[in-house]
């Protein structure tokens, strides 16, 4: 997948190389990795989720999420780390959509679909039936699967959801 940010550049994903930055300017090629310095790389070269929000942060979905500042090359990191106060309920996460309203929302595997509040700076998830079973039918409002591979808006601003189990809902 790749993405254009506010000035062009082009940046892309790779399962498990990293990232990459194409710098329009310079034609330059950029690779950002796993690094244990965590302020200046990935914790992971699985790259699963790429996207900008309004603001220009990138957020990518590798081991849990990391956000990128393009102008001071800083990174930060939401993870899973198995507390009750930990950032994010699961480090797997398979895509990412900025909706019609600059709304940033995250697909997990296992943990349904996440919503960032910029707010409180912290991931909730959407409501689903814990008693999912494969081939369940939608009960109301509830998430009916909680491996969900991609979201999208449609032209209503209905969102629709890819999941594992149950195909296409919204």
């Amino acid at each position: 997948q790749n993405n254009k940010n506010k000035i062009l550049n082009i940046w892309t994903r790779t399962y498990p190389s990293g990232t990459n930055l194409y710098d329009r300017a310079t034609a330059a090629i950029r690779n950002f990795k796993k690094s244990p310095d965590l302020t200046r790389g990935l914790r992971d070269n699985n790259v699963e989720a790429l996207i900008e929000d309004n603001e220009g942060t990138l957020w990518i979905g590798s081991a849990g999420i990391a956000t990128f500042n393009p102008e001071t090359e800083h990174f930060s990191h939401y993870i899973h780390d198995n507390t009750p106060t930990s950032a994010l309920p699961t480090s797997s996460i398979l895509s990412g959509f900025k909706d019609a309203s600059g709304d940033l929302w995250f697909t997990t595997w296992g943990n349904g679909v996440l919503g960032y509040d910029r707010k409180t700076d912290s991931f909730y998830s959407l409501p689903s039936d814990p008693d999912i079973a494969k081939g369940a039918a939608r009960k109301g409002d509830k998430l009916n699967d909680l491996m969900v591979w991609g979201i999208t808006q449609g032209a209503d601003n209905t969102y629709w959801l890819s999941t594992h189990f149950n195909g296409l809902t919204h």
